[in-house]
């Protein structure tokens, strides 16, 4: 199969070019049309991964595409939640800061290391899924105001910033012992 048509990889496309569309939505508060669109599209992340695996239509291309979409989307998507006040810009900061320590780490552990295996953590994907369902809590919040709504929103900021830390934490701890490890080998 082609690794440009299998249906994940479309997903994962899909996701790529989708992120900044869903941001000039929100940048002209077109809320509800920004939700519905950010709520389609968040369920592509599970799709694509479960086609792959079902169908067995796993290809290098997506062991790189679907990460770098759900990157691309969740960056463009608190970016502009951000700079519209819908989330502190310390989150945002923080969001957009742990992405760019794993692209950080991945870098050291491939040219310092010579690794080329960045498998996300559980930690990692969980926080992908905590940082989805938050961006979805947080629009709806901005689409339908609403004082429950406001609350909720408050709630998924907190866990939305614990989720970040804890899975930039562990990634930090991963490379590290991954390097280690790799140091004690060559030592040998």
């Amino acid at each position: 199969m082609n690794p440009w048509t299998s249906p994940p990889n479309l997903l994962s496309l899909l996701r790529l070019v989708a992120g900044p569309f869903i941001a000039w939505l929100i940048a002209l508060h077109e809320y509800r049309i920004g939700l519905a669109v950010f709520f389609v599209i968040g369920w592509t992340d599970m799709l694509d991964g479960y086609l792959a695996r079902r169908y067995n239509w796993s290809t290098t291309l997506g062991t790189y595409l679907d990460p770098a979409a759900d990157k691309v989307l969740l960056a463009v998507v608190y970016i502009w939640l951000g700079l519209d006040g819908a989330l502190p810009l310390l989150l945002m900061w923080l969001v957009i800061g742990r992405d760019v320590l794993i692209l950080a780490l991945c870098g050291i552990g491939y040219f310092r290391y010579q690794m080329d295996d960045f498998a996300p953590s559980a930690w990692g994907k969980l926080s992908t899924i905590i940082q989805i369902c938050g961006a979805l809590v947080i629009l709806t919040e901005r689409a339908l105001p609403d004082p429950l709504m406001e609350a909720l929103s408050i709630v998924a900021v907190g866990l939305i910033a614990v989720g970040t830390t804890v899975s930039g934490l562990h990634y930090v701890w991963i490379a590290v012992k991954r390097w280690q490890a790799v140091t004690a080998t060559r030592l040998r």
